[in-house]
Formats: structure tokens, sequence, C-alpha cells
């Protein structure tokens, strides 16, 4: 059961006897006995929703869980997947265990892990993502969107650990072992996992040096009409030049998408891409 339904259980469970004992003991509500028994029940309870509503907010608000996942989303937009984000989500995240996992731990296990990668911390980025059994995935989360959403970007994370240890033998096996979930998704209708299927794509693509087919992906993506969609989509083919060797094509890519830089998560991405570009185009 989720948080918010819990909480939402409470609010109600509380709220409804409470106006009805207020009925009983006080004259509060006596106006609305020119309604009727039955209008005035019906106006009780309407209070009464509002109120757990009310309650509800409360209870999910000052909650623990919320207050960690809150630092972690303000830090993510103000600053990105940065070293800070980075600190920040580690100190919070290790206050739970395995069987303590919510959708939200999932969440920001994952850009924890990426964070790590692109900073080459890549033992970290192993340990990060080891904390999460993809069969937990499958488990736990009842929506089938938000479930294949979470699958692929548990693989996407994976990808990108395999991308920065230069490692093609992990990254195979890392496909292999998805390719059922990619196969399924092909051609689905969802931007998220467009996304995530042209980034696994393009760099298993470009990492086995097949760079026609990697920009096929990559074009895809910025075909897809959205604004993220397309910084990630010159994001890819700057990689993917970087890896052919053509630095210059490759940096005014990055030029492209540093263009269309909206807000700080997006400027910490293509500050990252361009560490990594770097990286490519000296061991071309």
């Amino acid at each position: 059961m989720s948080f918010k339904l819990k909480s939402s259980i409470i609010g109600i469970a509380l709220c409804t006897p409470l106006f009805y004992l207020m009925d009983t003991w006080t004259d509060v509500f006596r106006f609305l006995s020119k309604y009727g028994r039955g209008k005035g029940d019906l106006i009780y309870l309407a209070i009464s929703f509002v109120s757990s509503v009310l309650l509800t907010l409360i209870i999910q608000l000052t909650s623990k869980s919320v207050k960690n996942q809150n630092v972690m989303e303000d830090e993510l937009r103000q600053n990105g997947l940065s070293d800070r984000f980075c600190e920040v989500a580690q100190k919070e995240l290790a206050r739970f265990g395995p069987n303590e996992m919510k959708l939200y731990h999932f969440k920001y296990l994952l850009l924890l892990t990426v964070g790590y990668a692109r900073r080459n911390r890549i033992q970290d980025a192993l340990n990060t993502i080891n904390r999460i059994n993809p069969e937990i995935i499958y488990k736990r989360i009842n929506v089938p969107s938000t479930r294949t959403m979470f699958a692929l970007q548990y693989y996407d994370a994976q990808v990108c650990i395999c991308e920065m240890m230069n490692d093609i033998g992990r990254l195979d096996n890392v496909m292999e072992a998805g390719k059922k979930l990619f196969d399924e998704n092909a051609g689905g209708k969802d931007i998220m996992n467009k996304m995530l299927l042209d980034e696994i794509y393009s760099i298993y693509y470009a990492m086995h040096g097949e760079y026609e087919e990697a920009m096929k992906f990559a074009d895809h993506c910025i075909s897809l009409n959205n604004h993220a969609a397309e910084i990630c989509g010159y994001g890819y083919k700057a990689k993917i030049y970087a890896r052919m060797g053509q630095g210059e094509n490759a940096n005014e890519f990055i030029r492209t998408a540093e263009s269309m830089i909206k807000n700080p998560l997006e400027r910490q991405e293509i500050e990252d891409l361009k560490s990594f570009v770097s990286k490519l185009i000296q061991n071309s």
C-alpha cells in the first residue's frame, strides 16, 4: 500500500468520527438541521472529506520519507546530477535497507548510479545499482507503465556504467538480460521509454563501432518533438562523432545542445557530456 493511500485512510478514519462527535456533543452544526438529517449527514461527510484531504497533506509533508525525497528533489532541480547531488542522495538513501525500498528510492538510486558513473566513480555506481533487485521492481510497482519505465531506467543505468568503463563484454551481458524488455517496448508510444531505448541502443552500437546504426537512434530521439529528448539526441550524436574521431562535429552538436538549456539539470547534463566527449576525442 502506498504512503499516500495510507495517509488518506488515516485522514478519513480520524476526521469522519471526529465531526460526528462534534455534532453530537456541540451545537456548532445545529444550523444544518434545517436541511434534514439525511442532507445534514452528507454535509458532515463532505466536511470530513475536505478535512481528511488537509490532514493527508499535513501527514505527507511532515513525513520523514517525504522530507528525504524533497531534499533530493530540490538538489536535483537546483544542480542536476552534480557532485553535491551525489553527496545528498547517498546520505539520504543510506537510511533505508532493501526491505524498506519505496518507489522514490528506485528513482534516486538509479539517478545516483548515473551520477557516480559520469564522475568515473565506477565502484560507487556498481554498489548503488546493486542495491536494486530488478525483480523487486516488478513485485512492488503495480502500475504496468511505471513498472516498465523503471525497468528500462535500470538497464539504462547499467548501460551507462558500461559506457564509462568502456566494457563491451559487460555491455553485451546487460543487453542480453534486457533484450525481452527492449523488444516488448520497441515502437511504444511513451516518450520517456523511447528516449531510454534510444540511449541504450545508441551507446550499444557506438561502442561496437556500428556508428551508422547508432546515429539512427540519436536521430530518432531528436525527432520525438520533445525538448528533453532533443537535447539528449544531440548529446548522443556528439558522443558518436567523438568515437569516430570527428571532434569538430562532436563539439558542434554539444554547442547545439548547450543553446537549448533551460534549467540547471540540463546544464549539468551538458557539462558532463563535455567532459566525456573530451575524453573520447583524446582516446580516438
